[in-house]
């Protein structure tokens, strides 16, 4: 989807130039092999086992670097926010909800705690583990939410959870902050 949104944007901002989707596609197309594809001569081994390193070693094949004919631009990951959560949710579960379950049970008999506690422990490092533009994210999932109150209750939450994800590394009360 992000090189579809690259070559529809070059196509965007390069009206002018000849036959625009094929000037755009072959720059979107260039960027993809360069980024993507590290082409290799391995002809050198042919017949013979490969050594460890011989990915390392083969050369480029001059007409490669033709076709690719410039530096990449590589691509960066990009976050959007998902359009349906609950349909998020229920992929995860399908994809991991048994282990999780299973993982969350051993857990709170490791620790000889209800599995809530435990439950709540995973959700509390999740939470540690979200960026400060994450709110942003969230604002989205909420609109008509008062943004600076939304920020600054953000902000707070993951502090507290930062917290008490610090405080459970080092070893101290199990039972989660209300």
């Amino acid at each position: 989807d992000q090189w579809f949104r690259r070559m529809a944007e070059r196509c965007q901002a390069e009206p002018a130039l000849g036959p625009l989707l094929m000037t755009a596609e072959a720059a979107t197309v260039k960027d993809a092999l360069g980024s993507l594809v590290d082409f290799r001569d391995t002809s050198r081994w042919e017949g013979r086992r490969k050594p460890r390193n011989w990915a390392q070693t083969a050369p480029v094949p001059p007409w490669w670097s033709e076709v690719v004919g410039h530096s990449p631009t590589p691509l960066a990951v990009e976050y959007r926010p998902p359009g349906d959560l609950e349909a998020s949710l229920a992929t995860m579960r399908a994809q991991y909800g048994r282990k999780y379950a299973l993982w969350l049970l051993l857990e709170a008999l490791k620790a000889s705690q209800a599995v809530p506690v435990s439950a709540t422990d995973v959700a509390l490092r999740c939470i540690a583990d979200l960026d400060e533009g994450d709110w942003k994210v969230l604002a989205q999932l909420a609109p008509g939410a008062d943004t600076a109150v939304l920020r600054d209750w953000f902000a707070s939450s993951v502090q507290n959870a930062r917290t008490w994800a610090d405080s459970r590394s080092a070893g101290d009360d199990p039972t989660p902050p209300s």
